[in-house]
């Protein structure tokens, strides 16, 4: 049992890092996408 409940705190805190890191690269694709926008035009 105890095994159990460490193997999904260590799941949710890798889930939490995935989401993290996901929205990392959103806002830096968001960033460069604006960086872009401004040299083409």
């Amino acid at each position: 049992m105890e095994a159990g409940k460490i193997f999904v705190v260590i799941h949710s805190i890798y889930q939490l890092e995935e989401l993290v890191a996901a929205h990392t690269d959103s806002e830096t694709e968001r960033a460069v996408g604006k960086i872009a926008i401004t040299v083409t035009h």
